[in-house]
């Protein structure tokens, strides 16, 4: 039986800025800890050389994540890149601002902008010529401004059956066939599935679902996912993202109703 993955993400987005050793400690904790893998969630927090506006003071360069990884051969140095949703970072920059699917609003690019589809394969071949990781994870969370420009919008109204799924899928599933080109695993995360089913057709199934549940296990979603052939991380949290420090109480139920239900899965990621 294959052993599961067990990936502990660190969250770098929010303007943090480690040196080499901090990441080691990271590393040493995860190995220690009986993880199979450290994950990096980068946003814009990682120098991608497509991109050498973007990063700001302190990113993570491409030289570190080598270091990293030759410092820690045993664990996978996973990224975890966002292309669609989740980049501000980018979106509010003078550079970036172009991509954007609302004009000075939200945080989602426009999967219909053709610069911006270049740019985020851009983005990808930096990640996969950077991380030797099996798994490149390429995002996909919370793109809530799906249909919002004109463009976006006359593709929804006009599309057969779920429009938005359409335009996930259609912007999502050549970036995963682009990770399996390159002898690599795509993962993503599949909240926006449960929302619009019909996107999973448009996505290879070698693809990884990473099913992430911050307040309840995963009973009623990861079926969802394995019925149509895909394997599922499940992924809980430490309930940092809405606290000072962390809500001890909800973090450890979390994680245990989460793995728990994880037991016949591809494995556990804890964000």
């Amino acid at each position: 039986m294959k052993t599961p993955m067990k990936i502990w993400m660190v969250d770098f987005a929010r303007e943090q800025a480690p040196t080499l050793n901090h990441l080691y400690e990271y590393a040493s904790v995860a190995q220690e800890g009986g993880y199979t893998a450290l994950g990096l969630y980068l946003e814009h927090r990682f120098a991608y050389p497509s991109a050498p506006w973007a990063a700001g003071v302190g990113a993570i360069t491409p030289g570190m994540v080598k270091n990293l990884q030759s410092e820690f051969p045993s664990l996978e140095i996973i990224p975890f890149i966002t292309l669609l949703g989740h980049f501000e970072g980018m979106l509010y920059t003078e550079e970036g601002k172009k991509y954007a699917e609302e004009k000075f609003k939200g945080m989602q690019a426009c999967p219909c902008n053709p610069d911006f589809l270049k740019f985020a394969r851009e983005l990808l071949n930096d990640t996969i010529e950077t991380f030797n990781a099996q798994v490149i994870h390429i995002g996909g969370d919370e793109t809530w401004q799906l249909g919002l420009c004109n463009k976006c919008k006359e593709i929804v109204e006009g599309a057969e059956g779920d429009g938005k799924a359409k335009l996930y899928g259609d912007h999502f599933g050549p970036l995963a066939q682009e990770v399996i080109d390159a002898g690599r695993t795509p993962a993503i995360w599949g909240d926006m599935f449960l929302d619009h089913l019909e996107a999973l057709d448009a996505m290879p199934k070698e693809t990884l679902i990473f099913d992430w549940q911050y307040f309840k296990g995963l009973g009623d979603s990861a079926d969802k996912f394995t019925s149509r052939g895909f394997k599922v991380i499940g992924s809980p949290t430490l309930h940092v993202y809405n606290a000072a420090w962390m809500h001890l109480e909800k973090s450890d139920e979390n994680v245990r109703e989460v793995s728990r239900d994880s037991q016949n899965l591809e494995g556990v990621c804890l964000t």
